[in-house]
C-alpha cells in the first residue's frame, strides 16, 4: 500500500498527478515525474478544478467540444454532468439545442452550474498544492537550486530542500505526510480567507491523522466500506457504500455487462431495430432491452437515428476497447453478490419463490416481480410471450404451409409486429426458416398444441385465415391457393379464376374468328405480341376449349367454365356480349368491321401485381426492376402499355405462372428523368414498392 502525496490516505492504486497513468509508488513509472502519486479522488478534484477554469471561457459547450479538448476528454464530461457542475442550457428561446449536420440534427448545449464558484473557492488551498507540486516535477534540473520568483515571503527552493531533508518523518514514521505540510506551509502568503482555511486543514491533517491512518482506515477493496471497489474513490451516499462500489463504475460495469448481452444476438457495426426486436417481449423485458441501449449510448458504444428509429452498434475496435478497458469491473460482480448472499443464507424461504407455471422453486432474483399472487420466473414469462405470438400466428398461417411475411401482413404497421412474433418463435424452435427465400414454416400442429396448453392462455384456434372458401366452387382452401392482389387477396380460388379467364380467352377469340375451324396465321394479325397468342391458345387447351385438326383449330364449349363465368360476372354478361358476336358464315364482316371487332373486350382484373421492386444506381444511368403478374388477356394490354418505354427496356422475361405470365422488364433510365418514368409508370398502376420500404 502506498500514500497519496495530496491527502495521504493509503491506496493500493496511485494516479499521476501530471500524465494519469497507474503507478505502484509514488513515482510515475510512465513519465518518470517524482512525489506525484495520488489517490483517485484527489486525481479526479484536481482535474475537475481544471475543467472548470478551462470551460470558463468556453460556454456555452457541447459534448463534442469535450472530446475535441485535449485536457477534458468524454469520461470527464459524465463526470462532471453527474456531480452537478455542468447543466442544459436553456437559451433565450427556451431550448437546449442548437442546429448541426449529419444523423443528429440538434446538439445539445451545456453551462457550467452555480456549484463551481463555491467548488473552486473551497479547494483554492487542494489546487495551489497540487499546481506546486507540479511545478516542483517539471521545472528543470539545472533550475533546481535557483532562486524561484514568487509572490510573498516563500522561501527559496534550495531551502525548502534542505528543510525537507534534515526535518525528521511524521509520528507514523511517513515521509509523505511531511512533504506535504511543507508544501502547504510554503504557498504564497496572499490567499483569501477560504484559501488559508483550507491550507490550515492540510497542515494539521496529516499530524493530526498520520498516528490512526494505519490502524483505523479499512484495507480496500472490502464491499460496503468507505471507498469504491473499483476506482477507489470516496463513496458519497448510502447507496455507494451499501454496495461497496460508486456510481460511475456501477455504471460501467452496468455498460459492460449489457454489452455483453447485446453481443451475444447482435455482432459490432450491427443496425438494431429496437421496435421489432422487442415486439415479442413483455413489458418488463422491454423495459430492461431498452434500458441497456441507452446505457450503451451514454458510453458511446452506438448511434441512434432517431428519425428512423433505429441504431447500429460501433465497430468492432471501438468495441473490444470498452471491453478491454473495463473487464476488471467484472471481478467485482462476485465481490458485490457475496454479502448479499450470506446476508440471505438466514432468511432462504423468503428470498426464493415458487413459479407458478413450472412450480420450480427459483431465487427471487430469476423473477421479474415477487409481490404478486401469481409469481412467474423470466424463463416461464418468456415462454408465455412466445405462446401469446404463436396464437397470433396461427390466426395468419396454418401448420406446415410455407409463407412470407408479406403473405401475412395487410399493411406495412404489421410488420414490424408480425417479425418479432416470428423471431419469438424461433427462438423456442416452433417455426423453421428458409433464409435463402425469406419464408418460415410452423411446426406440426400436435407440437404447436403441446407448447401452448403448457404456457399460453385459453385455446389455441384450430383454424387460420389462410384457409378460406372460395365464393365460386364453396371450398375451404389455404390462403396461398388464392391469387395476391394490391388490397389483399382476390376472393375466387386460383383454379376458379384461371377458368374465368379461360373463357374471356374463349370469347375473344370467338368474337373475331367464330368457333372455327380456323388456323393460327387468322388470329396473328389481331395480337401485337406472338408469344401473348400462343399464351391464349395453350390456355385454352389447358382447359379443354380448343382443339386442332387438320383444318386447324375448333373452339370446344365447355358449359362447366361458362356457368363459373355467368356465376362470376352475372347471366347478363354472356347475353350482351353474344349480341355484338357475328358469325363469319351468316354475315361476313368487312375489313373495317373487322378491326373494330377485332378489339379485345377489356377485363376488370387483367393484372394481378403491378410492381417496381428495385432502382440500383449504375454511374449516370439507373436500373429499374419492374415485376407483374397478368391474365393471358392483359399480357398484351400491359406490354402496349409500355410501348413507349420500349427504347429504355434492357430486359423483358415473360414466364408461365399458373395459368397467367410473371413478367420481369429491366429498364435504364437517366437519373434526371426518373421522377418523369416513375410518374408514367404510376399512371399504368405500377405500384413503386423501393419507395415504401426505403
Amino acid at each position: 500500500m502506498n500514500n497519496c502525496v495530496l491527502c495521504c490516505r493509503e491506496s493500493d492504486k496511485l494516479l499521476c498527478l501530471s500524465c494519469g497513468s497507474k503507478s505502484s509508488s509514488s513515482s510515475c513509472e510512465n513519465c518518470g515525474a517524482e512525489n506525484l502519486g495520488v489517490c483517485r479522488e484527489c486525481y479526479d478534484k484536481y482535474r475537475i478544478l481544471k475543467a472548470i477554469e478551462t470551460l470558463q471561457g468556453m460556454e456555452p459547450f457541447n459534448f463534442d467540444d469535450f472530446k475535441d479538448e485535449e485536457e477534458l476528454g468524454s469520461l470527464l464530461f459524465w463526470i462532471l454532468l453527474r456531480e452537478g457542475f455542468i447543466k442544459k442550457h436553456v437559451s433565450g428561446g427556451g431550448n437546449g439545442f442548437i442546429k448541426n449536420q449529419g444523423l443528429n440534427s440538434f446538439r445539445t448545449l451545456y453551462v457550467l452550474s452555480e456549484k463551481c464558484d463555491d467548488f473552486m473557492e473551497l479547494n483554492l488551498g487542494f489546487k495551489s498544492a497540487a499546481e506546486s507540486l507540479l511545478r516542483a516535477a517539471v521545472r528543470p534540473e539545472e533550475f533546481m537550486n535557483e532562486p524561484y520568483d514568487s509572490p510573498g515571503d516563500e522561501p527559496h527552493p534550495e531551502k525548502l530542500n534542505d528543510d525537507l531533508r534534515t526535518q525528521e518523518a511524521g509520528p507514523d514514521g511517513d515521509p509523505n505526510a511531511l512533504k506535504t505540510g511543507a508544501i502547504l506551509e510554503n504557498e504564497p502568503v496572499h490567499h483569501t480567507k477560504a484559501e488559508e482555511t483550507d491550507q490550515t486543514i492540510a497542515k494539521e491533517a496529516p499530524a493530526a491523522e498520520s498516528h490512526q491512518r494505519k490502524d483505523l482506515l479499512p484495507k480496500v477493496p472490502v464491499s460496503g466500506l468507505e471507498l469504491c471497489s473499483g476506482c477507489q474513490k470516496e463513496l458519497e451516499t448510502e447507496t455507494e457504500m451499501s454496495q461497496g462500489i460508486c456510481r460511475e463504475c456501477s455504471r460501467r460495469l452496468y455498460a459492460l455487462e449489457s454489452l455483453e448481452r447485446i453481443l451475444t444476438i447482435f455482432e459490432a457495426g450491427d443496425e438494431i431495430k429496437v421496435d421489432v426486436y422487442t415486439a415479442g417481449m413483455d413489458d418488463v423485458e422491454r423495459t430492461e432491452f431498452t434500458a441497456m441501449i441507452w446505457i450503451l449510448e451514454e458510453f458511446n458504444l452506438l448511434e441512434q437515428d432517431g428519425e428512423s428509429g433505429t441504431c447500429r452498434l460501433k465497430p468492432e475496435g471501438e468495441v473490444q476497447k470498452f471491453i478491454i478497458e473495463n473487464v476488471e469491473l467484472k471481478g467485482l460482480r462476485s465481490e458485490l453478490e457475496e454479502p448479499s448472499r450470506t446476508e440471505s443464507t438466514a432468511s432462504s424461504e423468503e428470498g426464493e419463490l415458487e413459479c407458478s407455471v413450472c412450480r420450480e422453486v427459483k431465487p427471487a432474483t430469476e423473477f421479474n416481480s415477487s409481490d404478486g399472487t401469481s409469481p412467474m420466473c423470466r424463463e416461464c414469462s418468456r415462454r408465455r410471450c412466445a405462446a401469446d405470438a404463436l396464437a397470433e400466428i396461427r390466426k395468419l398461417v396454418e401448420p406446415g404451409v410455407e409463407f412470407a411475411v408479406d403473405d401475412i401482413i395487410e399493411n406495412e404497421d404489421e410488420r414490424f409486429i408480425i417479425t418479432g412474433h416470428i423471431w419469438l418463435l424461433q427462438d423456442f424452435d416452433l417455426i423453421e426458416s428458409n433464409p435463402a427465400f425469406e419464408t418460415y414454416t410452423l411446426k406440426p400442429d400436435e407440437e404447436l398444441r403441446a407448447f401452448h396448453e403448457a404456457y399460453g392462455e385459453g385455446e389455441l384456434v384450430t383454424e387460420s385465415d389462410m384457409i378460406r372458401t372460395c365464393p365460386i366452387c364453396g371450398r375451404k382452401l389455404k390462403k396461398s391457393s388464392f391469387y395476391s392482389t394490391i388490397d389483399g387477396k382476390r376472393d375466387e380460388c386460383r383454379e376458379c379464376y384461371d377458368r374465368i379467364l379461360a373463357w374471356d380467352i374463349f370469347r375473344n377469340i370467338r368474337e373475331v374468328v367464330g368457333e372455327g375451324p380456323f388456323r393460327r396465321e387468322e388470329l396473328a394479325e389481331h395480337f401485337d405480341e406472338p408469344g401473348t397468342l400462343d399464351a391464349g391458345i395453350w390456355t385454352l387447351q389447358e382447359h379443354d376449349l380448343i382443339e386442332e385438326g387438320p383444318e386447324g383449330f375448333l373452339l370446344k364449349h365447355n358449359p362447366e367454365i361458362e356457368e363459373i363465368y355467368l356465376q362470376y360476372h352475372g347471366s347478363d354478361a354472356e347475353e350482351t356480349l353474344d349480341t355484338l358476336t357475328v358469325k363469319p358464315e351468316e354475315t361476313p364482316v368487312t375489313g373495317i368491321e373487322q378491326e373494330i371487332t377485332a378489339e379485345p373486350v377489356p377485363s376488370e382484373d387483367t393484372a394481378h401485381r403491378k410492381e417496381i421492386i428495385y432502382i440500383n444506381p449504375t454511374g449516370e444511368s439507373l436500373n429499374l426492376m419492374m415485376n407483374g403478374l397478368v391474365s393471358g388477356n392483359g399480357l398484351m394490354d400491359t406490354m402496349n402499355e409500355l410501348g413507349d418505354l420500349l427504347p429504355s427496356m434492357k430486359k423483358c422475361m415473360i414466364l408461365r405462372n399458373d395459368e397467367c405470365f410473371e413478367l420481369l422488364i429491366e429498364l435504364t433510365v437517366e437519373k434526371e428523368s426518373l421522377d418523369d418514368i416513375l410518374g408514367v409508370l404510376e399512371a399504368m398502376n405500377w405500384e413503386n414498392r423501393v419507395r415504401k420500404n426505403s
